[in-house]
Order: C-alpha cells, then structure tokens, then sequence
C-alpha cells in the first residue's frame, strides 16, 4: 500500500515530465491523439448553434437540438463500441471513428439542408462513440496498471485543455473567415489526431484492470 501511494503522489506536472522524458513515445502519442480530437470535436461543439443560425438559417434552439441526434447515437453506441474495442482492438476502432468523423466533418462543410445535417450528425455519433468511449481504456492500455492515477490524470489534462483551447482557437478563424469553417477547422484536428494514432503501438497483450470484487 506504501509503494501505491508514493506512485500515486507526483503532481502533474511531474506526470508530465516524466512521461514527456520516458523512450517509449507511446504516453505522449496518446495523450496528444487525445487533444487533438477533443479540440475538433469541442470547438465543432461550442460553435454549431451560431453555425446553425448564421448559415442553415434555423434559430438558436433548433440547432441545439440537432446536436441531440448526435448525443443521442452516442449514448446508443456506448456499448456496443466497447465490444467492438474488444474484438477487433481499441487502435483500429478508434482509427475508424476517427476516419468516420473526418468523413462527416467534410461532409458537413457542404450540406445546407437541415433534415441532411440532422441524418449526418446522428451517424458521426455513432463514429464519436467509437472515439469517445475507447480514449481513456486505450490511456490504461499504454501507461498499465501500475501508473493508472498518473495517467488518469494526464487525460483529464488533456481533455480539459483541449475544451478550452478548441473553442478559442476556432473563434479565432471564425474572426478572419466564416462560420461554415468551423467544419474544415474541426477536420484539421480529426486528421491530425488520425495521423498520430497511426504512430501508435498498441500493447500486444493490454494491461490487465483489477476491479474491487
């Protein structure tokens, strides 16, 4: 109990350093898919119903519940997406969601017709699920058992700092472009949080999770 605590004990900003100085890259590969996509899909989040007011020309409330179709599929496909993990690796499940979401985010620059968005939002639910659902398994995945608060931690992190940073430097674009670039902005990061995937090397064999019985 004395060794678990002494791991458990460095701050963040030790966590950070030491997976930052680690020689498998596998930590910080991760954890920087990890802030990529959540910056897409955040920023995406935080913008869709001035993106639907401005561009689809439907009020505030209606874009609102259009992200419901969304959220809606991604509650539906929570569980099934764990099992598929399960079969077929958490690597490839999340590189499909991810490729799913890339699809629909450029999709999403082109359609003008409400009852299309609403069908395409649904479907990239069910690819978000694919993402959203693995992202912290995959975390235990590479970091084991033994550094499970280090790197529960350093998710947390990186989610967090994505919500924050992905609205901020999308309302920026905004300023100099346009609404419909929340899209093609959102993409960039899908892409790029894809491409860092690739570079991924998922343990061969995870590390076990003991739960409490």
């Amino acid at each position: 109990m004395e060794q678990a605590d002494e791991q458990e004990s460095p701050g963040l900003i030790e966590n950070l350093k030491e997976v930052w100085g680690e020689s498998d890259r596998r930590g910080l590969t991760i954890l920087l898919a990890i802030f990529f996509w959540f910056v897409g899909w955040n920023a995406m989040e935080a913008f869709f119903t001035i993106y639907a007011r401005n561009v689809l020309g439907v009020d505030p409330g209606t874009g609102a519940q259009m992200l419901t179709a969304f959220a809606a599929m991604l509650i539906l496909f929570a569980i099934p997406s764990g099992f598929i993990a399960t079969w077929f690796g958490r690597k490839r499940t999340i590189l499909v969601g991810l490729g799913g979401m890339l699809a629909g985010l450029f999709a999403g620059f082109f359609i003008r017709n409400v009852t299309m968005m609403l069908a395409l939002l649904a479907v990239m639910g069910a690819f978000w699920a694919l993402v959203n659902i693995n992202s912290l398994p995959i975390v235990y995945d590479v970091g084991g058992e033994e550094r499970i608060g280090a790197y529960t931690g350093l998710y947390y992190f990186a989610s967090s700092l994505a919500a924050i940073s992905g609205p901020i430097l999308a309302g920026v674009m905004i300023d100099f472009t346009n609404h419909a670039m929340i899209w093609l902005f959102s993409a960039v990061f899908m892409l790029l949080a894809f491409f860092t995937m690739l570079k991924l090397h998922e343990p061969t064999q995870p590390h076990p999770i003991n739960t409490p019985s």
